[in-house]
């Protein structure tokens, strides 16, 4: 019998963005794909394994699947092929990422970090692009749109974040 562990699902419910179709039982979140322009929303958007479009909102579930099995399938959907050097950087990252998450809990990306989808608790962090210092997270914003998330997370505020970063300590 496989041991069950948690992992990232499109969250049910209105998301600010989502551009995903796909079924919450059937969209687990893909490794994250943030590249140099984080203010496209590769930066603060899960993206799906299956259609690879984007959504705001994920929970943690229980899925039958190990790391590298998911990993195999992510990497070969994404149009790669699995190497072992490949599926081993992938299930290291994600386990990473998804170190800590609480079952049933909902959950944000931030600059290569999840965090807790609470309307009501700021961050403080250093990610992958830049330091971030935030009252709510923007997701989380009472209201929040799509429009709105894309103002607060505009390219002048990642070029902020990261011209902080040398000033902000590092966190795991």
């Amino acid at each position: 019998m496989t041991q069950k562990m948690l992992y990232l699902a499109k969250a049910p419910g209105p998301h600010p963005v989502s551009f995903c179709a796909c079924s919450p039982d059937e969209a687990l979140i893909a490794a994250p794909g943030q590249m140099d322009c984080p203010w496209c929303g590769c930066g603060w958007l899960f993206s799906c394994t299956l259609c690879r479009k984007a959504f705001t909102f994920a929970v943690a579930v229980e899925t039958p699947f190990s790391l590298r099995e998911l990993a195999r399938g992510d990497v070969q959907r994404f149009g790669a092929q699995p190497s072992i050097p490949i599926i081993d950087g992938w299930v290291r990252s994600m386990g990473v990422l998804l170190d800590g998450l609480v079952c049933g809990e909902r959950y944000v990306y931030l600059d290569g970090v999840v965090h807790r989808a609470n309307p009501s608790a700021g961050v403080r962090f250093t990610g992958q692009y830049g330091a971030h210092s935030l009252t709510v997270l923007p997701q989380c914003a009472p209201g929040a749109t799509g429009e709105s998330l894309s103002e607060v997370l505009d390219r002048d505020y990642w070029q902020a974040a990261q011209r902080s970063t040398s000033a902000s300590p590092k966190n795991p």
